[in-house]
């Protein structure tokens, strides 16, 4: 199963403050669904343990997560293998920051892979578990880095359509990718 979402989100850090969250797993990594530990970390790379699977089937997964781009407050790429007895999920997460005015635009792309039993079993419930989920990790993140911007009254029509469509699309990526908590 192929998963390809991409999105961005509005925050009032400075770009290089979002920059350095995004790529300090000891502030983003907990932040993640499903997350119970971070077992190593060093310049490119860091272990984790997080829950993978759906709710009748559970276990916990290793996941090495390693930077393969980074440019100073503006990209952070990163690839990541979660093997679980169920499966595998291979993934590419990059972040591109840009300032709009005092703010920072995160826009982010998520591909991944999932393979095994896993996919097979999880597929066609991954997206209605993974909004649940979502939102609350975006929300977890924008308060970490600043609330969100108010936007002006011309985009206001505009913005939950927006924001939903974010949050549908990260949610299904970020359920294939760690699974939903019990």
């Amino acid at each position: 199963m192929n998963i390809d979402l991409d999105g961005e989100f509005l925050v009032t850090a400075s770009r290089s403050d979002a920059y350095r969250f995004l790529t300090d797993p000891t502030r983003f990594a907990p932040l993640l669904p499903h997350f119970k530990s971070l077992d190593e970390v060093t310049d490119d790379r860091f272990l984790m343990t997080i829950e993978l699977g759906v709710p009748q089937i559970r276990g916990t997964a290793k996941v090495e997560v390693r930077a393969v781009e980074r440019i100073a407050d503006q990209v952070a790429r990163f690839k990541s293998v979660a093997r679980q007895t169920m499966g595998v999920v291979d993934s590419d997460l990059s972040f591109e920051l840009n300032e709009r005015g005092a703010d920072t635009v995160v826009h982010w792309r998520a591909t991944s892979k999932v393979r095994g039993g896993l996919a097979s079993i999880a597929g066609g419930i991954l997206t209605p578990l993974a909004k649940r989920n979502v939102a609350d990790m975006i929300d977890s993140v924008q308060r970490a880095l600043g609330p969100v911007a108010a936007p002006s009254q011309e985009g206001v029509a505009e913005a939950p359509a927006k924001a939903r469509s974010f949050v549908s699309r990260l949610a299904s990526w970020i359920l294939a990718l760690f699974g939903r908590r019990s």
